[in-house]
């Protein structure tokens, strides 16, 4: 889990805690997303930024596009519009969170379709927040520069030892008269 940072967005959301989104994708396909950055669309349904409808208990989550009442959400992840029930987030973990491969778009899915999810239990939702990444660029570019240099470092030992193997074979090929 990243840190969470304040956007005030009523339609942003964080877990804190394990746990993921589960938004539908192409196809029927479920896929899974700590990225809390959602909207409404056109036809009323919360949905991703790439257009994909985030899933309730009981199926996409649908709000009133009419409505200028305020989306609001609980902890456990109830929504509600203008004080009316919508629909409870549903919200999934895995066993073992490794297990689950990137689709590219933000999206994770299992890397086995025989791995299922269960029900978060301990994710609790923030409203009017988004996670930010939980690596740092600058610890990463310390860490590819580090590791560039034990790989140059290791070349050079390579290196040297492949030109004394060549001086052997030719001492040894060519004897002295």
């Amino acid at each position: 889990a990243g840190e969470l940072h304040p956007t005030l967005a009523a339609t942003d959301f964080a877990l804190e805690g394990a746990g993921y989104f589960e938004v539908q994708m192409p196809g029927g396909r479920t896929g899974y997303t700590r990225d809390g950055e959602f909207r409404v669309s056109a036809q009323g349904e919360l949905v991703t930024r790439q257009g994909l409808p985030v899933m309730a208990q009981t199926g996409p989550l649908q709000l009133d596009a009419n409505n200028p009442g305020p989306i609001s959400v609980a902890p456990g992840g109830e929504v509600s519009q203008g004080g009316v029930s919508k629909g409870r987030l549903k919200l999934s973990e895995f066993s073992d969170p490794v297990a689950l491969v990137s689709t590219g778009t933000g999206l994770l899915i299992p890397a086995d379709p025989a791995i299922q999810p269960h029900a978060a239990s301990a994710a609790q939702v923030r409203q009017g927040f988004v996670e930010n990444a939980n690596t740092s660029s600058v610890t990463e570019m310390v860490n590819l520069i580090s590791a560039m240099r034990l790989f140059q470092a290791n070349q050079k030992v390579i290196q040297s030892e492949d030109d004394r193997v060549g001086r052997l074979i030719t001492d040894v090929g060519n004897p002295p008269v």
